[in-house]
C-alpha cells in the first residue's frame, strides 16, 4: 500500500500531467536541409541540445524519428547534473526509425539536456520528442519494476518474483524478460536496487 504522501503526489501530477516539448537546437554536425525537410547528420556525433521547459521528478521521454537506412547507432538523451554531459547521465532511446520511449529522472540539479539522434552520417526527420512527467506507479508498471514495500523492499533477496504476466517468475526469468523487453541498463540497475 502506497503512504499517504506518495499517494497525494501521484495525484497531484496525474491531475496536472502535460507534455513538454522542447525546443531542439543544432549544436554539432547537423544541418537542416530545407528542400527535403529533413535533418543531416554531417558526421558520427549529431547534437541537439534542448531549450525550454521540462519537468521535475521521473519524465518518460519519447522520441519518434524516421531515418534512413544508412542512419546508425542509439538515440540518446544526455543530462546535464553541473559537471558536463557525460555518459553516466546517459539514457538510451532506441535505435533506427521508431516511436522510442525512456524513463529519467530530472531533478532540481538539472541544468541542460541533450539529444543525439545517431550516431552516423545521414538523413532523419524527427516527428515529435516529448517529455511527460510520469508517476512512480506508472514508470514501475512499465518497467516490471515490483513495488517497494513499506520497509522499502518488496522482497526478501534470493525471492521468487512475481511479475506480470507469468506471476512466481525466477531471477532468471525476471532479467530474461527485461532483456527481451530491450530495456536499458538504467532500468536494470533500478530493477536490481528493488530486488537485493
Amino acid at each position: 500500500m502506497l503512504r499517504p504522501a506518495r499517494l497525494v503526489v501521484d495525484v497531484w501530477r496525474a491531475l496536472r500531467r502535460r507534455e513538454y516539448r522542447p525546443v531542439l537546437r543544432p549544436a554539432h554536425e547537423l544541418r537542416w536541409v530545407k528542400d527535403a525537410g529533413v535533418w543531416e547528420s554531417t558526421g558520427e556525433d549529431p547534437q541537439f541540445t534542448l531549450s525550454g521547459p521540462w519537468p521535475r521528478g521521473w519524465t518518460e521521454v519519447t522520441l519518434d524519428i524516421d531515418a534512413a537506412r544508412a542512419v546508425t547507432g542509439c538515440a540518446r538523451v544526455y543530462v546535464d547534473r553541473g559537471a558536463g554531459y557525460n555518459e553516466r547521465d546517459c539514457y538510451d532511446l532506441g535505435e533506427g526509425a521508431g516511436s522510442w520511449t525512456q524513463f529519467v529522472r530530472l531533478g532540481g540539479d538539472v541544468v541542460g539536456l541533450r539529444l543525439d539522434p545517431c550516431a552516423s552520417p545521414g538523413r532523419f526527420r524527427i516527428h515529435a520528442l516529448t517529455l511527460t512527467p510520469v508517476t512512480a506507479r506508472r514508470r514501475r508498471a512499465v518497467i516490471h519494476e515490483p513495488p517497494r514495500s513499506a520497509a522499502g523492499l518488496s522482497q526478501a533477496p534470493g525471492a521468487r518474483l512475481s511479475t506480470s504476466p507469468a506471476a512466481g517468475a525466477s531471477m532468471h526469468d525476471f532479467l530474461e524478460r527485461i532483456w527481451k523487453d530491450r530495456l536499458t541498463l538504467d532500468n536494470l540497475r533500478l530493477a536490481e536496487r528493488y530486488l537485493k
